[in-house]
């Protein structure tokens, strides 16, 4: 399961960021999209995750980089090993607060 909120500049995720709860995340980034604030995504209490979710976060990044700022927060440890082993790390770099 995936819980996701969108409030006040920040995105807030919890639980397992998969390919099978992509629906609810891209709801929430779409909402996102929209808005020219600056913006925090908040990964702190994501348990598990895989490619598809860090494929599709990390589109929504790109996408807000010409509209606001835009920054990941929280990297619990399991998050930054998936970064290093998808040898996604460098891509994501520039978004990490």
């Amino acid at each position: 399961m995936l819980e996701t909120n969108l409030s006040e500049g920040k995105i807030t995720l919890a639980g397992e960021l998969h390919i099978r709860f992509l629906a609810e995340l891209k709801d929430v980034l779409w909402q996102a999209l929209g808005t020219n604030q600056e913006l925090e995504v908040d990964v702190s209490r994501v348990n598990d995750l895989d490619v598809a979710g860090l494929q599709l976060l990390l589109a929504f990044l790109r996408s807000r980089q010409a509209s606001a700022p835009t920054k990941l927060v929280g990297t619990p440890p399991a998050f930054s090993r998936a970064l290093e082993l998808t040898g996604l790390k460098e891509h994501f770099a520039s978004f990490m607060a």
